[in-house]
């Protein structure tokens, strides 16, 4: 009896492949992972579901710092820092949007996350539709705060001052004195905002293909207004990615996560749930 039983099993594993996978011990604290040719600080809270929030550029992990601790009483909150930014090495080798969405699936992949929702806010609103593209099957669903699919989706105005302004110029606007001292790489900080003003130049370049292709529920999240992209950008790519949806809240977009925080966690919590 007791081998019949055992060869059903066996037999059952080998048809249908349905060995349910660990659940991920929930991570919780600051850390650090050597992830290919970066070294990857992040923080974690929380014990539910794992829920990635990836920030705009030039911000460390304490950008997320409310809605964290928010978020951490229903998920496993994992707040990543960027290649090249803050405590994350990187700033002496490339950078693009596609680098940086590859990092937070490597990071998934030593953390033991195989699903995962992820929240995104300017560089992390592109990372997560990038991620959403390639690995559809890692994300459980997608808020993706005030997302571009090329660079002509900016305004003109933002795209005359990233031609014109000098290195020196948005080194100083991005990278507070704060921010600089947690640098692990503070001497090749000039070089890496001139890769990264040439990177918003010229990426992300997402084709139509590329998100009609993304099979995770997608929120697009903008404001009434814009003062970085065409408000236009975020239908136009609701229109473009199967399952998606567009929520518009009152301020600009760039603005929603200071002026409208309590809306935007109201989308984002109603959104997420079940999925």
């Amino acid at each position: 009896m007791k081998k019949t039983l055992y060869l059903a099993c066996v037999l059952l594993i080998l048809l249908t492949g349905c060995q349910s996978k660990a659940t991920p011990t929930p991570f919780v604290g600051t850390g650090t992972a050597q992830l290919g040719d970066i070294t990857m600080y992040f923080e974690g809270a929380g014990t539910g579901k794992p829920l990635l929030l990836l920030g705009p550029g030039f911000w460390c992990a304490d950008f997320w710092a409310n809605k964290a601790e928010l978020y951490s009483q229903t998920y496993n909150v994992i707040t990543p820092e960027a290649r090249g930014m803050c405590r994350t090495t990187g700033m002496d080798g490339e950078v693009s949007y596609h680098m940086m969405a590859e990092d937070m699936i490597k990071l998934m992949d030593y953390l033991g996350i195989d699903k995962a929702a992820v929240v995104g806010s300017g560089d992390g609103a592109i990372s997560g539709l990038d991620m959403a593209s390639n690995h559809s099957d890692h994300l459980s669903a997608l808020v993706s705060l005030g997302p571009i699919a090329n660079p002509q989706s900016m305004t003109t105005e933002i795209l005359d001052i990233l031609k014109t302004s000098t290195v020196e110029g948005m080194r100083d606007f991005w990278a507070s004195a704060e921010y600089q001292s947690k640098l692990p790489e503070p001497g090749n900080l000039d070089a890496f905002v001139e890769k990264y003003i040439n990177m918003m130049l010229t990426e992300p370049n997402f084709t139509d293909e590329q998100l009609g292709s993304i099979k995770t529920p997608t929120m697009i999240v903008s404001g009434e207004t814009d003062w970085i992209n065409r408000v236009e950008t975020y239908q136009e790519l609701v229109d473009k990615i199967p399952n998606a949806q567009l929520t518009t809240l009152g301020p600009a977009t760039p603005d929603i996560l200071d002026m409208a925080p309590d809306k935007f966690n109201e989308a984002v919590l109603e959104f997420l749930k079940d999925k």
